[in-house]
């Protein structure tokens, strides 16, 4: 059976993950055939693509209901109809799923490896920097990962293009007590508050943010 577990974050915001064990076939033999997008699954070019894919919207179909359905915008950011957000990421073997009942929301999953800390000069800023002190009893690596993590989740909630990661994403404040993240997305004039949680969970790095 697939392996599914939910967390209810506070009274608006959940979050779920699919630990990709089937295959292909497996996952799309737990479709319902009114749900399937037989064109869209044909596109994808892989059976990496395809089990995510799948395992996203049976994640939905877990947390939402059957009816429930995902549709794209122009700029490629997931919605569902019911929901005012829902962001979807995948990394190694799991694939996330959040959804915030009044407002818009971003998730991202990162399996921690040694590719982040060659690249931190990308969107690590000095202030953010300085943060790193807070997070001693773990390797640097884990620091750099959730940097990353924060801001892919802050773009997701975003959700149009041109935000830089370096320059229009900030980590103001790390809460370990409380695993939140503070920070504000500055980009074409325009200054908004960002709030996240965060967690490490089995060589992991998980983060969600929605607008404070």
């Amino acid at each position: 059976m697939p392996f599914t577990h939910k967390s209810q974050l506070s009274e608006n915001v959940m979050l779920g993950y699919w630990k990709m064990t089937e295959s292909p076939d497996e996952l799309l033999s737990l479709m319902h055939a009114d749900a399937f997008d037989a064109i869209a699954y044909e596109k994808l070019l892989n059976d990496k693509a395809r089990k995510q894919w799948l395992s996203a919207r049976l994640l939905l179909k877990e947390m939402c209901g059957d009816d429930a359905r995902i549709v794209y915008d122009s700029f490629g950011k997931p919605h569902c109809e019911g929901f005012s957000g829902i962001s979807i990421s995948h990394s190694a073997d799991y694939v996330m799923l959040a959804i915030n009942t009044v407002g818009e929301v971003g998730v991202d999953i990162e399996f921690i490896s040694n590719r982040i800390e060659r690249i931190t000069h990308k969107f690590l800023s000095a202030s953010e920097e300085q943060l790193q002190n807070q997070l001693i009893d773990y390797p640097a690596n884990y620091f750099f990962h959730l940097i990353w993590s924060f801001k892919e989740a802050a773009y997701k909630l975003y959700g149009k293009k041109g935000l830089l990661f370096k320059e229009h994403i900030v980590l103001k404040q790390l809460d370990l007590e409380h695993a939140q993240l503070h920070g504000r997305i500055h980009v074409n004039g325009i200054e908004r508050a960002v709030k996240g949680q965060f967690m490490f969970r089995e060589g992991y790095v998980v983060c969600l943010c929605y607008y404070a």
